[in-house]
């Protein structure tokens, strides 16, 4: 039950941020920021049985591999976050074109790999 600290952080946040938007306070979406921080660092803590989890099962793949899922994984992860905070803090047009950098950045990253199957596919069918 290690969660529930991190649910209530969340939902304090969430109803101090309700009350000052409703005050008009110019501090709502710093407080809305520093929550968010605060989540995101108590999850970072909280995902590293997971991340030697998948450096243990990525050890079995290529390097290649192993770097484009990190990548992606992590641009993916960055990018979402990133747009929901600028939703979040009222600039949805913001979110939309971080999460379209993200899904490009991710194009990008996967291009290698991509190359790579497509060439054994030709090497498998010649």
């Amino acid at each position: 039950m290690n969660f529930l600290p991190t649910l209530g952080i969340g939902v304090l946040t969430a109803v101090s941020a309700l009350v000052l938007r409703e005050c008009k306070s110019p501090l709502a979406p710093f407080l809305t920021l520093s929550g968010g921080i605060l989540l995101l660092s108590t999850l970072i803590s909280r995902l590293t049985p997971v991340v030697l989890w998948a450096d243990e099962l990525l050890s079995f793949l290529p390097d290649t591999v192993g770097e484009t899922v990190g990548k992606v994984l992590a641009a993916g992860f960055l990018c979402g976050t990133a747009a929901e905070i600028c939703t979040d803090l009222g600039a949805p047009t913001v979110g939309a074109k971080l999460e379209l950098v993200g899904k490009i950045e991710i194009l990008l990253f996967s291009l290698p790999l991509l190359k790579e199957l497509f060439s054994r596919v030709e090497a498998l069918l010649s």
